[in-house]
C-alpha cells in the first residue's frame, strides 16, 4: 500500500519494488522524494547496504541525498520484473548514467509489513568490494 493524499492506496508488492527505484532513488526534488518515501516506507523503516545502515525516513532520505552526490546524473532502471512472496520481493537493478544505465548492477531485497517497506537490503553485483556509496 502506498499513502496517498489522505487515502491509502493499493499497489502490488511487485510493483512497488520498481516504484522505489524510480520515484525514491531517482527522485532529484526533495519535496517529492520526502512524500514518495512516506507513501511507501514504514515509518521505523530500515535501510542497509554494503557501507553503511540507516533507519526512519529521514535516514532514507539522507541516503538517496548522497547517492545522488556521489553520482550526479546516475539513474536507476529495474532490470526485469521484481518477485514476492510471504511479504519479501527482489528487484534487480541497473545504476549508470541515462546512456549506459548499466554501469553498476544489483539487486534490491525488501521486506513489506502491511504493504509498506519495512527494511530494504541492498546487494551490488561483485561483492562487498564492489560497493555503492547508495
Amino acid at each position: 500500500m502506498m499513502r496517498g493524499k489522505g487515502t491509502i492506496m493499493s499497489h502490488a508488492i511487485p510493483d512497488l519494488m520498481s516504484v522505489n527505484l524510480l520515484r525514491i532513488f531517482n527522485e532529484q526534488n526533495r519535496r517529492r522524494r520526502a512524500a514518495a518515501i512516506r507513501a511507501m516506507y514504514a515509518k521505523d523503516c530500515f535501510f542497509a547496504d554494503a557501507i553503511e545502515s540507516v533507519s526512519g525516513w529521514d535516514g532514507v532520505h539522507d541516503k538517496v541525498d548522497r547517492l545522488h552526490a556521489a553520482y550526479p546524473g546516475f539513474v536507476f532502471q529495474p532490470s526485469g520484473l521484481a518477485v514476492a512472496h510471504h511479504g519479501l520481493a527482489c528487484q534487480r537493478w541497473r545504476f549508470g548514467p541515462p546512456d549506459a544505465c548499466d554501469a553498476i548492477t544489483g539487486i534490491d531485497v525488501a521486506f513489506f509489513e502491511k504493504g509498506f517497506i519495512k527494511a530494504l537490503y541492498v546487494f551490488v553485483d561483485g561483492g562487498p568490494c564492489a560497493s555503492l556509496a547508495r
